[in-house]
């Protein structure tokens, strides 16, 4: 069986060859690991199973393409056959995979009485391999070893295996179109959601009630961090996750196409997060810790600072008496602290206004129009273009069939 000079043809069931019949070297494989280490060592598999259900369900993809035959060995209902019976398996090259039901325990039966009785078992010899259905095992060998037939068998997978592996172009508008009426417009919608009724609430909130204007007085110089750690905590944080997992929906949906080489572009990075990052490392050390210290610095020194020597100079010089002295200094820390509260309360008022409607903008134009819809647009039209190749060169080999 090996050797093709020793091989049966078969010419009762068989027409001649044109080609010379390749030798077969037989490999034992009894893990699933060792599969995958000689998938491309082998051309061809052939799969010993007790039940046909199994093989999908233990073997991966790229194992199962190259399982020409499929062995069912069991107890079971087995058909006869013998060398001059017509065959039953498919002689189409364009049929992939076969199967054949064999029962090995009648064939071992008869091949032990055999070697035990020698010629005398001859005919139960014959017998046992004919109701076994071997023989339609080694016929099986026996045609597709022939070069032509081979050859014929692997072109054929090959082509089941790109036009498998191959999105259409309708399927790709369908995904193109649920990801941008779905995906991009449900992302959108939830980003402004979290801006809304989280961001702009919490960011209020804590401005309003842990960063009056008195609070400056006792954070001073801690202002930049309290407000580093509110945003690290509390900005944006779900539409951080929302954008990242959309884009890796627009890469896993249209780059799923096996054999496939797509470009490495990374496209947007996250909008938001580089906002985020761009707002604790620079923007709150710029804008926001020079005004507290500009409101308080001012407050004390047209106000504060003035009123309070006056009242001094006035009580130790002047005759001023106590209680007079006293109220213009009060007076002074009183308009220093009006000063103070007026100007931070205007100046967070806008710089929150001007913040919201930033996060806004990222978010509409970086995260959507310039981020997400661009990507989406690159990745379909990348998509398009590959399967467009795949289906030309799909087409040009059935030409060769």
């Amino acid at each position: 069986m090996l050797i093709p000079e020793l091989r049966r043809t078969y010419p009762e069931v068989f027409e001649p060859s044109s080609t010379t019949p390749n030798s077969l070297a037989l490999l034992e494989i009894n893990r699933e690991s060792d599969v995958h280490k000689l998938t491309d060592n082998c051309q061809f598999f052939i799969y010993v199973t007790s039940e046909y259900s199994t093989l999908m369900d233990n073997l991966p993809r790229h194992v199962q393409k190259k399982i020409m035959l499929t062995i069912i060995d069991n107890t079971e209902f087995t058909p006869h056959s013998a060398e001059s019976t017509p065959v039953t398996f498919e002689r189409s090259n364009s049929v992939t995979h076969h199967s054949i039901k064999i029962n090995s325990r009648k064939a071992f039966a008869g091949i032990e009485l055999f070697l035990k009785e020698d010629t005398k078992a001859a005919s139960e010899y014959f017998d046992a391999l004919q109701e076994s259905n071997i023989i339609e095992v080694r016929k099986f060998l026996s045609w597709y070893l022939r070069t032509e037939n081979l050859t014929s068998w692997m072109f054929h997978v090959i082509c089941t295996e790109i036009a498998r592996n191959t999105l259409s172009e309708t399927k790709i508008n369908q995904i193109y179109d649920d990801l941008k009426l779905n995906s991009l417009v449900e992302c959108s919608a939830s980003m402004h959601e979290e801006l809304q009724k989280t961001l702009i609430p919490k960011t209020n909130e804590f401005f309003d009630k842990k960063l009056r204007w008195y609070m400056l007085y006792w954070r001073n110089d801690n202002v930049e961090y309290w407000l580093k750690d509110f945003f690290q905590a509390n900005f944006m944080s779900k539409s951080i996750e929302s954008y990242n997992y959309v884009r890796g929906q627009l890469t896993a949906r249209l780059q799923e196409q096996k054999f496939a080489a797509y470009s490495d572009k990374t496209g947007v990075l996250n909008p938001l997060k580089a906002f985020k990052r761009t707002l604790v490392n620079e923007r709150i050390a710029n804008e926001i810790q020079p005004v507290v210290y500009s409101c308080l610095a001012l407050g004390f020194i047209y106000y504060q600072l003035p009123l309070t020597v006056l009242s001094v100079l006035g009580y130790l010089f002047v005759g001023l008496e106590a209680n007079t002295a006293f109220a213009i200094g009060l007076l002074g820390w009183v308009l220093g602290f009006n000063h103070v509260s007026r100007e931070w309360d205007n100046f967070t008022k806008n710089w929150r206004k001007n913040f919201f409607e930033e996060v806004r903008i990222v978010i509409s134009k970086g995260c959507v129009d310039d981020g997400l819809l661009k990507e989406l647009d690159s990745r379909y039209e990348e998509s398009r273009m590959l399967a467009m190749i795949k289906q030309q060169v799909l087409d040009s080999l059935q030409k060769y069939k």
